[in-house]
């Protein structure tokens, strides 16, 4: 049995040494009596050995399989991407994966017998319960959503399936995959949000539209009349018609101004240009914008000055303060207003305080939406476009805007000053009207609106050369050089301005100066045309804006 004590590595080798033995056997001479039956006994216990072997070498690759097999389970279930649990018919833990150990933020073998109702937020632990109690007394798969209290206390929203386990002799258990939901409720939450959001932006847009459309007919429909009077003559009072047309054509350019300027704040298209400006120079050009009318209700108007320099866009700015002292000269009737640059919790800010109706505590939050206007003949007073005109400018720049008021002593409306340097400080602009006559070519479809235009300019000292479509313009110039083109944005037969001005710069050079008039104010619609690179103005117009303007864009090309 010596040479038997090496042990074959596989099963092949087993059955090629037994199939040589039995050939060695039947070559050999047989043998007499005894011996011949103790090498037949010897051959069957050698045959029987490799056999053994043979299974042995079976046994071991099964095991080897189950044991691969089991090491695979256990990544499966320890590392899966949810949790798995296991509970008894008491709601005890038996079994927990590591992703569930994770989840709950305990050690695997703190959680096991504990009741997991420990780690079910209160609020549902009565559906907890439902749910548990169903499957394992109907055998019915169950699934809910709850959230769970993890060992320091955060909760998490979970989504559990139940199902029972096929138990004969032994008590049931529940075996339940928790898969933790967090960001699948809040992407559900980020989609409610902004659902919210944009019923809000429609019913906002529904009201702002429906009290632009009130705000515009009052003044028109009083404009009318006054019209009517002067087309059928008046008797006496006669002069008092002019100036009541006169402010009725100044309400509807306010409200104009305001709607064009949330438009453009709400289109994106207004970029903020940081310079360091002399905080002083701007109060006292606003006091001075507002002095005439504080002075015709005989209310004071002053201005306490600091000295300080702020980084921040000069217009944005001035519109901000000028809006709030606007606001604050229209609703006071007695005492005054006051302009100052202050410091509070180591800021620097613009106050302007006046003694008007104040503010409810309650109402504070809600002036600065469109058209929100307090009192009884609010109406007659402004746009109610101001404030938040203010918000908006305010939050384009960074800004904080501070309220205090009490009603019937006043109000205060403060905006934040963010710090410049003095050495940096550039020059405030000033309006100053061209002095040079201009040859200007001039595209109005509208005849009244042209002849206005004409009018204007030539009036102004320059040479006007007027069409109604840009072909047209093109024709009546017959090749002499414009200074300048200006056209309105919408004309007839689906033209453009900025087809006119391309058809100009085609002939008279891509750097011919070009202001772009318009209406629109969608704010789509102002995007566009902001990033189009010509001088944009809006209706309704004034003509020293346009003259200004003008002389920018001229001397832009000659500089």
């Amino acid at each position: 049995m010596k040479e038997n004590s090496s042990t074959p590595t596989s099963a092949s080798e087993l059955r090629r040494m037994a199939e040589q033995r039995l050939q060695e056997q039947k070559t050999q001479q047989p043998l007499p009596g005894i011996e011949q039956d103790t090498e037949r006994l010897l051959h069957e216990l050698q045959v029987h050995q490799i056999e053994l072997e043979m299974q042995n070498e079976t046994l071991r690759q099964v095991q080897l399989t189950l044991e691969e097999s089991r090491d695979r389970y256990v990544d499966l279930y320890e590392f899966a991407p949810v949790g798995y649990l296991t509970l008894t018919d008491a709601g005890l833990i038996a079994e927990v994966n590591l992703t569930c150990a994770d989840l709950l933020r305990k050690d695997r073998r703190a959680l096991l017998q504990r009741l997991f109702t420990g780690f079910v937020a209160p609020k549902d632990t009565e559906r907890w319960h439902r749910h548990f109690l169903h499957a394992l007394r109907h055998g019915e798969k169950q699934t809910c959503e709850i959230d769970l209290k993890r060992n320091d206390g955060t909760v998490f929203p979970t989504c559990l399936d139940f199902r029972l386990a096929a138990t004969r002799d032994a008590a049931p258990t529940i075996r339940i995959t928790l898969t933790d939901i967090t960001a699948r409720k809040e992407a559900e939450a980020e989609l409610l949000a902004a659902k919210a959001e944009a019923e809000k932006a429609n019913s906002d847009k529904s009201r702002f539209l429906a009290a632009a459309s009130h705000d515009l007919r009052q003044p028109l429909l009083a404009l009318s009349l006054y019209v009517g009077l002067l087309k059928y003559g008046v008797a006496e009072g006669g002069g008092e018609l002019a100036p009541k047309i006169e402010e009725c054509v100044a309400s509807l350019n306010e409200m104009l101004t305001d709607l064009l300027d949330i438009s453009k704040l709400d289109a994106g298209v207004v970029k903020p240009k940081l310079v360091d400006i002399d905080v002083d120079e701007l109060l006292a050009g606003i006091a001075s914008v507002h002095s005439a009318e504080a002075d015709l209700k005989r209310l004071s108007l002053r201005v306490h000055y600091c000295g300080a320099v702020a980084r921040t866009d000069f217009s944005l700015l001035r519109r901000i303060v000028g809006n709030l002292v606007a606001n604050a000269v229209r609703y006071t009737e007695k005492g005054g207003v006051m302009i100052a640059c202050r410091r509070h919790h180591g800021k620097r800010w613009v106050e302007v305080w006046d003694t008007g109706i104040g503010i409810p505590e309650d109402k504070t939050g809600v002036i600065f939406e469109e058209f929100r206007q307090l009192g009884d003949d609010a109406r007659s007073r402004g746009s109610g476009l101001g404030l938040s005109i203010v918000a908006k400018a305010a939050a384009l720049l960074g800004l904080q805007i501070r309220v205090r008021s009490r009603p019937g002593r006043g109000s205060m409306f403060a905006v934040e000053l963010p710090p410049g340097r003095r050495i940096d400080i550039q020059k405030l602009p000033t309006i100053r009207p061209g002095a040079r006559p201009l040859r200007i070519g001039l595209v109005e479809d509208n005849r009244m609106a042209l002849d206005a235009l004409v009018l204007a300019l030539e009036d102004s000292g320059h040479e006007v050369i007027a069409a109604r479509t840009g072909k047209a313009l093109l024709e009546t110039l017959d090749q002499g050089i414009p200074d300048i083109v200006i056209s309105d944005y919408r004309l007839a037969a689906g033209e453009t301005g900025f087809d006119a001005i391309a058809a100009a710069r085609n002939v008279f050079g891509a750097d011919l100066p070009a202001i772009l008039i318009t209406g629109d104010t969608e704010p789509a619609v102002v995007r566009i045309m902001a990033d189009r690179g010509i001088a944009l103005l809006y209706k309704p117009l004034k003509i020293d804006t346009l003259l200004v303007c003008i002389d920018e864009v001229t001397e832009r090309r000659s500089s």
